[in-house]
């Protein structure tokens, strides 16, 4: 234990002064004995190993169990050359001339200001001095910027991918974008021309819908084909609403929209590849820098192509890991965690979970040590996104006399204002978790909807055998899980956990199933249903809306098996309901959930004075919404004892980063 404790104690820097090589072979003597215990222990057991049989005339013959014989003397064989090998190591912790990066001696060159010695640690063929040579680098900042220029050359992929999943890197690491050929045609062209050499088989009619109006050349028809008032979708949302007045940047939403339908599926992300698709988006990133829209859509679509190694070569030499990076620092919360999903898809030397389209990664963004204990999956609901659901409640309009001008200059006169409190209050109280969102589109309304054809898509069952999978590859399963669910989100993850205990490849996602949030969740259905019925014609009502009937025959029989499972597995539950109407628009206004189809009937269920909308967005850190929020989650995964478990893992460690030190 004392040499243990010496060599922690240790700088990274200089050499072992006089008094620790005394200790030092004082180790190695210790150790030497050890080892000859452990030989001699060996051979005794050969030594039992031998049999004696009595004669009749009472004498004894010795007999030799041969093969048992052979066995313990291979195992005492390789034994010896284990301790041999150990003992070579443990001297070279005191040999002045050691190749440091090859002995146990690496946690303590971590901290070094030789910029090749970490470089060396990162291309180490040893997993966790590679991890400890990356952290050493991410760390620094103050080399000139040769040494970084130098540095990026030198680096290999593996090495650049760990940087840019490293908290506060200097992006000096990273070699500057290739300058991509131009070609004579233009943008509009190459991506017809891309679209037009994709595969038509396999695809759904929605992906086809999107193909054919992008190949359409009269823009009016692009601008015809625009999302109407009624689309609340996740990523529909961003799509339907946000379209730019700009025709060009209409046009390419378009051809965008399309390849991302495409890349969710593995052999069209091949053609994709094949045809120059890479350098066509990195062209059109380069182009569009300023428009967000764009750049979610160009991230998300490298996202998917993230998810097939045989990919990564390419994307890396194309300059996509540089692109990945700084949006990764963006500020914006969507494109910087769509580039969070693709760099944790790249990282195959550290993440061992995949994640496939709609599932994004909250935290720990960066590669990280602390003890991941459970997941968070946060599953929005109708009108809901990935995103959109989960920011902090929005200044009150009705108090103009205390508001500024605009939501953003009361956002920069409080900097605690988030757009997403599950990173930036959750992450925080929940370090040790890993914090998750989910996305699908939904509808209010079929009016003139993101898709026409998607209606078969949209149903909760088959929601939920897609996300189902999707979760899995994400590794969900794997570890305690707790949902956190808003509005239809709720119906979803109650019909998800049902279905995963009749499914034996999904069983362990329900099994690991520890707690369920519901924010507004229609149990026994909503009246907005009921309204949509009888004002059929001016809302024509969606497959989402048409569901939540409250004489729902569906709803009821999934209410009573939830109820069940809750029972047996006595399952902690936390539910808020709503107490104000929601403007859903044309003049209409009601409580979409009521209080008698929110209360589901167990666990714990709380009234917030808010409506459907805002029932999930905290006024801020210490409302009463959220601290409900955090001690249900405390008991679940208590954060006391997590901090206690970081500490004894790492006592230095204040901050979500990683550090792969700890080898003895």
């Amino acid at each position: 234990m004392k040499i243990l404790t010496l060599l922690r104690n240790f700088s990274s820097a200089g050499k072992l002064p006089s008094k620790s090589r005394r200790y030092g072979w004082y180790g190695i003597s210790a150790a030497v004995l050890l080892g000859g215990v452990v030989i001699y222990r060996e051979y005794r057991q050969l030594d039992n190993a031998v049999q004696y049989k009595v004669n009749p005339d009472g004498t004894t013959t010795l007999v030799e169990n041969s093969g048992y014989f052979e066995d313990l003397k291979k195992r005492a064989n390789n034994r010896v050359k284990i301790y041999r090998q150990r003992f070579k190591n443990i001297g070279r912790l005191f040999d002045e001339d050691a190749d440091e990066e090859a002995s146990w001696w690496s946690k303590l060159e971590v901290k070094s200001d030789n910029p090749w010695k970490l470089l060396g640690m990162a291309k180490s063929n040893v997993q966790n001095i590679r991890f400890q040579g990356v952290y050493g680098l991410s760390r620094k900042h103050n080399w000139k910027d040769e040494d970084f220029q130098k540095l990026a050359t030198a680096s290999d992929d593996r090495t650049r991918i760990g940087l840019a999943r490293s908290r506060n890197v200097s992006m000096r690491y990273f070699l500057p974008l290739p300058q991509l050929t131009m070609s004579q045609e233009s943008l509009e062209d190459s991506f017809r021309k891309l679209l037009s050499s994709l595969p038509m088989t396999d695809l759904d009619k929605c992906a086809q819908y999107f193909t054919t109006v992008a190949m359409k050349e009269d823009r009016t028809a692009l601008a015809d084909a625009r999302g109407g008032m009624w689309c609340f979708g996740g990523p529909g949302l961003s799509f339907a609403t946000t379209l730019s007045n700009v025709p060009e940047q209409k046009g390419e939403l378009y051809y965008l929209q399309a390849l991302l339908r495409h890349s969710e599926i593995p052999s069209h992300c091949d053609a994709i590849v094949q045809n120059g698709g890479i350098n066509l988006l990195l062209q059109l990133a380069e182009m569009r820098e300023e428009s967000l829209t764009i750049l979610c859509k160009i991230c998300r679509i490298i996202g998917n192509l993230t998810y097939h190694q045989h990919h990564h070569q390419l994307l890396l030499q194309s300059g996509w890991l540089t692109m990945l990076a700084t949006w990764m620092k963006s500020k914006y919360i969507p494109l910087s965690l769509h580039a969070t999903r693709a760099l944790a898809n790249l990282d195959r030397d550290f993440c061992k979970e995949k994640y496939k389209s709609g599932v994004h990664l909250i935290h720990p963004k960066y590669r990280t040590s602390l003890p991941i204990v459970a997941d968070v999956v946060f599953v929005h609901g109708l009108m809901g996104g990935a995103f959109f659901t989960w920011r902090q409640k929005d200044p009150d309009p009705s108090a103009k006399q205390n508001l500024p001008q605009s939501v953003q200059s009361f956002k920069e006169q409080n900097q605690n204002i988030t757009d997403c409190w599950p990173k930036s209050w959750l992450a925080e109280d929940l370090s040790h978790c890993r914090i998750m969102t989910v996305e699908y589109d939904t509808q209010v309304s079929n009016w003139t909807p993101v898709c026409p054809f998607e209606s078969e898509k949209r149903t909760i069952s088959s929601r939920s055998s897609e996300m189902l999978n999707k979760l899995k590859e994400a590794g969900v399963g794997s570890r305690p899980v707790i949902w956190i669910t808003h509005s239809m989100g709720g119906l979803l993850v109650k019909q998800m956990l049902l279905d995963a205990l009749e499914n034996s490849e999904y069983k362990k996602l329900a099994d690991q199933t520890r707690g369920v949030v519901f924010y507004s969740t229609p149990h026994k259905g909503s009246p907005l249903a009921a309204y949509s019925q009888q004002a059929k014609i001016l809302l024509y009502p969606s497959v989402e809306v048409e569901e939540l009937s409250p004489d729902s025959p569906t709803l009821k029989e999934q209410h009573e098996k939830f109820k069940d499972f809750v029972r047996k597995r006595k399952l902690p539950c936390l539910s808020f309901g709503e107490t104000e109407a929601t403007n859903i628009g044309l003049g209409l206004k009601l409580v979409i959930v009521p209080s008698s189809s929110a209360n589901p009937g167990f666990g714990n269920y709380q009234e917030i004075n808010v409506d459907h909308l805002n029932v999930c967005k905290p006024d801020n850190i210490d409302s009463e919404l959220y601290q409900l929020l955090i001690c249900f989650l405390d008991d679940l995964v208590p954060k006391k004892v997590m901090d206690e478990i970081g500490e004894v893992l790492d006592p230095n460690k204040a901050t979500e980063e990683y550090y792969f030190g700890d080898m003895f």
